[in-house]
């Protein structure tokens, strides 16, 4: 599962820097604002309960404890 991610990051990450180096003319507003989201289901938590698994969340908290403020994911 891991692999996926990686590799769609990967891929994202190939296409916009080649993107970007075909054609210089293409740039955002300066007040464009990027944004993110997240839904309750990635995030609420309960991965070993009811037969469920681990979501993409889950997995990266588990992997990577270190990456979290107080540690309590």
């Amino acid at each position: 599962m891991a692999s996926y991610l990686y590799l769609g990051v990967a891929f994202s990450f190939i296409f916009v820097v080649t993107h970007s180096f075909a054609d210089d003319t293409l740039s955002f507003p300066k007040d464009f604002l990027f944004g993110t989201a997240t839904s309750a289901y990635q995030i609420e938590g309960a991965w070993n309960e009811g037969g469920k698994g681990e979501n993409v969340w889950d997995h990266f908290v588990h992997e990577h404890q270190n990456l979290i403020r107080d540690g309590s994911n």
